[in-house]
């Protein structure tokens, strides 16, 4: 996966260290977002302006949550390559990502709090556009009326609207959908007390069950007037992704430790996190869940 978004991505500069990496699917994405916040193209040039100004709030948001992770593998002695953006959020890319899943299997509190730190970032970002809106009010600023929702022309609803899309993006990410960070903490939280393998399966039904709950309340706001069919495909398209990814770390984590089992009845050594040994880099991403 890390392998395919470097092969498509362009390096745009550094950031805390790391190169920044900019994925096609991110071009392609942002008109979408576009239309999405506001729901039209036919606008005067300052509506265009407002809409583009919040677009760009949208990816800088999602760019320091994925900072929030970065930050907080280098807080738990582990190295980052890059940071990637693309058009359905980003990605903190390790080291050795086989290597980043072992250290993770066997520090789960180190897990939780790297997959917590992204929406804790967009929740801190939030604080900050609240507390501008704020400032802006305090100093006499008046607060325009809400013409549409996400449309607007003042400075002091920008930053309404800025701090809701953090705390959108929070939320979001912490719902319990793998590959998001909810996914992750509920494997990691339910693995504290289950195999490792029940918890894959029991994070991909969560999971369908998750995905399919997104689409119908989704297809409900349509059905009100309040959605749109771009909205319903898109959400689709999200959730049948999750639960094919879901699926295919489950997958590989029944296969891993099948390999595991027949290693160990012909006599193979294991090493000491659980592989057979000796083992090399690559069949390391081989067996990497």
């Amino acid at each position: 996966m890390s392998a395919k978004l470097f092969a498509s991505s362009v390096t745009c500069g550094r950031s805390f260290g790391v190169p920044l990496k900019l994925h096609w699917s991110l071009f392609v994405a942002c008109p979408v977002w576009f239309f999405l916040l506001m729901r039209e193209w036919r606008m005067t040039p300052s509506e265009y302006a407002w809409g583009m100004s919040l677009v760009l709030c949208l990816v800088v948001s999602m760019y320091l949550h994925e900072v929030g992770h970065l930050l907080a593998m280098r807080l738990g002695g582990m190295k980052c390559t890059a940071i990637v953006m693309h058009g359905f959020g980003g990605a903190t890319v390790p080291e050795s990502p086989a290597l980043h899943t072992e250290e993770f299997g066997r520090r789960k509190c180190l897990a939780l709090g790297n997959f917590a730190a992204g929406p804790g970032a967009n929740i801190a970002l939030a604080a900050v556009f609240f507390m501008a809106r704020r400032i802006l009010k305090l100093s006499g600023v008046e607060e325009g009326p809400i013409l549409d929702f996400w449309h607007g022309n003042d400075p002091a609803l920008w930053f309404m609207y800025a701090a809701f899309m953090n705390v959108a993006l929070a939320i979001y990410n912490l719902l319990p959908i793998y590959p998001l960070d909810g996914g992750h903490i509920f494997f990691y939280m339910f693995s504290f007390c289950f195999p490792e393998r029940f918890a894959r399966y029991a994070t991909t039904v969560v999971t369908f069950i998750m995905g399919v709950a997104m689409v119908c309340v989704e297809a409900v706001a349509l059905a009100a007037g309040r959605g749109s069919k771009i909205s319903l495909v898109l959400v689709a398209g999200i959730c049948l992704c999750a639960v094919l990814v879901s699926c295919s770390t489950s997958y590989d984590s029944y296969m891993r430790h099948k390999r595991l089992s027949h290693s160990k009845e012909v006599g193979v050594g294991v090493a000491a996190n659980g592989m057979p040994a000796p083992v090399r880099l690559q069949e390391m991403v081989d067996y990497e869940v």
